[in-house]
């Protein structure tokens, strides 16, 4: 789960480590371009762009592939391989419609 552990024991490689090395550079003005995996479902974002071969997106956590990336219809959140319907399901970070507070009291 983006960790490892190295021979060079004042190394330790990290999720924060590697979206430092492999990730997108950080634009303070731009939407970040690391999107929560679908797969491992990790509470932080972990899945880089990776445009090579036949996907998109590759999570540094679990190693998956993903075809595409989408921001959450609900929460605006960039998930790769959202699901259909994000707005009512939601995603790795919200429960959509169905999930929020207001529809659970209707």
């Amino acid at each position: 789960m983006g960790e490892a552990e190295c021979p060079n024991e004042d190394f330790e490689v990290t999720l924060d480590w590697l979206l430092g090395k492999y990730g997108p550079d950080k634009r303070p003005k731009e939407d970040s371009k690391i999107a929560y995996c679908s797969d491992c479902e990790l509470a932080d974002p972990s899945a880089i762009p990776f445009e090579r071969g036949d996907f998109e997106y590759l999570c540094l956590a679990c190693l998956g592939r993903h075809d595409s990336a989408d921001n959450c219809e609900w929460c605006g959140v960039l998930n790769a391989t959202l699901k259909d319907d994000s707005y009512l399901g939601g995603c790795v970070v919200c429960g959509g419609k169905f999930g929020s507070e207001s529809f659970q009291r209707e």
